[in-house]
């Protein structure tokens, strides 16, 4: 029986590339890289309209879970960048007593004058009721004791 050996990492012969791989690589690699940014996040297909029938309905459960959700991703999005302008821009102070129900007839009663935002996407239309409805003052709530 014969054995084969390997030859060290130092000692293998390394198979050139044709040059042109080598250029085909590196511009699919550059084209990847480019185009990244230039792509948008996927947003829920639902509409702030949408989201206000739901919110109106008789069992709102799904628009509070909604709410909540862009509530807790802005939240999340500002404790963790570490870009001063992401914290701020995503940035609103929600007093700890809002919750459920009030924080939902926020959004209602932000989404009734502001009718022109129903088209848009449901995220977008809570993202500027929040943010309009519970600017902060020196990083806590407009409204709370601690600005008081």
């Amino acid at each position: 029986m014969r054995t084969h050996s390997r030859r060290p990492a130092a000692s293998r012969r390394r198979v050139p590339r044709p040059a042109g791989m080598a250029g085909l690589l590196t511009v699919l690699s550059a084209m990847v890289v480019l185009a990244a940014p230039a792509q948008a996040q996927r947003l829920s297909p639902v509409t702030g309209e949408a989201l206000m029938k739901l919110c109106s309905s008789k069992t709102p459960v799904g628009c509070d879970a909604y709410v909540s959700g862009v509530s807790d991703a802005a939240e999340l999005l500002g404790r963790s960048s570490t870009n001063p302008a992401d914290r701020s821009a995503a940035q609103f102070c929600i007093p700890q007593d809002v919750v459920g129900s009030a924080l939902r007839q926020t959004v209602i009663a932000w989404a009734q004058a502001h009718p022109e935002d129903g088209k848009q996407a449901a995220g977008t239309l809570v993202f500027h009721a929040l943010h309009a409805s519970f600017p902060c003052k020196g990083g806590t709530p407009a409204g709370s004791a601690a600005t008081r």
